[in-house]
């Protein structure tokens, strides 16, 4: 059932990644996920501040604006820091160490 559901409707390596996902009964494969998952909301967060960035280009009306803009800045904290937790601590001082000052 779950590689009929899988047909051709997604590209290949999203198609391995739920595949993995359906499948995943090794610690290893779960990590993966996490890490996946981890990355793909962090990026999504930015996304999210982007649109924020985008929004006064678009016809909307002033409360709109506001009411959006208040969405996305919470729904990027949310994706972000969700993303963090499930990445773990290791990886996120990695990545805070190439950013940082020597």
């Amino acid at each position: 059932y779950a590689r009929t559901l899988l047909s051709n409707h997604y590209p290949a390596m999203l198609r391995h990644f739920i595949w993995l996902l359906i499948t995943s009964t090794t610690c290893k494969d779960t990590t993966l996920m996490k890490n996946f998952f981890g990355y793909l909301l962090i990026i999504l967060s930015f996304v999210a501040w982007a649109g924020i960035a985008a929004l006064p280009f678009f016809n909307v009306s002033t409360g709109s604006a506001a009411a959006i803009t208040t969405a996305l800045v919470i729904g990027g904290e949310v994706l972000f820091y969700t993303g963090v937790v499930l990445i773990g601590a290791e990886a996120w001082n990695k990545i805070k160490s190439k950013f940082k000052k020597s």
